[in-house]
């Protein structure tokens, strides 16, 4: 089993930017670093086509509906815990 020495937690609300931030995380991430993303998708229709390729996990809130910043960065933990 590999150690994570990382858990980043994005949470987009608008997906204008999301592909590109995680494009240059990978990008720029220093060699040897195993980190794992996480996006908590707050956006109105889904970001999964954009997000895929780059996130470990998404989570998505079943009703579609914005689960407020604190909730969702407390989702996003208790899956990086885990």
């Amino acid at each position: 089993m590999n150690r994570i020495d990382l858990s980043l937690i994005f949470i987009p609300i608008i997906p204008d930017y999301i592909e590109t931030a995680l494009k240059t995380l990978y990008e720029k991430a220093p060699p040897g670093l195993n980190f794992r993303v996480i996006v908590v998708d707050q956006t109105k229709d889904g970001i999964y086509g954009l997000v895929r390729d780059y996130a470990d996990l998404i989570i998505r809130n079943p009703r579609r509906t914005n689960m407020g910043f604190s909730k969702a960065n407390n989702e996003g933990i208790i899956h990086a815990l885990h």
